[in-house]
């Protein structure tokens, strides 16, 4: 296929992406096993590349999306006042006062989705850095629709970066790493 074809294969597998958004769960093992029998045959691999990456990209698409309607309706139920303990994903934002961060759920109290990402606004002065784990108390809220017929839909794009809520942290701890493994991270972060 060479180099100028390689946009084609990542063509494929967007395409296979964003389709597989829209079909249900059910089709992620038929796709997944097209996909491999495509890839797999001996027969001039290279023509059957394309379908194979799209095929590929309809059942990760199709289990992704089922992962996290799953997740959406796990969290539905425990919005509210929750106590956490979280990873921060990514470097806090800083703006104003009030620093705010993706993190990942490592465990919740009442019950949400482990590895669920949430967006938290945190309390003013509150030294948290990428890769820090923290304890906290939060209050949970899911995003809403959009109000105004083409104005921003905050659902949608937190969909789009995984997100499943947001909310505020009242009262933050953060865990000390005591692992060595972990020196060299948290020095190049308060640089």
């Amino acid at each position: 296929m060479g180099a100028r074809g390689a946009w084609l294969l990542a063509a494929a597998w967007w395409a296979g992406l964003l389709a597989g958004a829209r079909l249900p769960a059910a089709a992620v093992l038929p796709c997944a096993l097209v996909g491999v029998l495509c890839a797999w045959l001996p027969l001039r691999t290279s023509r059957l590349l394309l379908p194979a990456l799209l095929a590929l990209g309809l059942a990760r698409g199709a289990a992704d999306e089922a992962r996290l309607r799953g997740e959406r309706a796990a969290s539905v139920a425990a919005t509210g006042f929750v106590r956490v303990q979280a990873v921060v994903i990514e470097p806090p934002r800083r703006a104003g006062d009030t620093p705010a961060a993706d993190v990942e759920l490592l465990a919740a109290a009442p019950r949400w989705p482990r590895r669920a990402r949430v967006r938290l606004r945190f309390p003013a002065g509150c030294a948290l850095e990428w890769g820090d784990t923290l304890r906290a108390l939060v209050r949970l809220d899911t995003l809403p629709a959009a109000r105004v017929p083409g104005g921003f839909d905050a659902r949608a794009a937190a969909r789009a970066s995984h997100r499943l809520a947001s909310g505020r942290a009242f009262r933050v701890a953060i865990v000390p790493e005591r692992r060595a493994r972990g020196i060299p991270r948290r020095t190049a972060m308060r640089l």
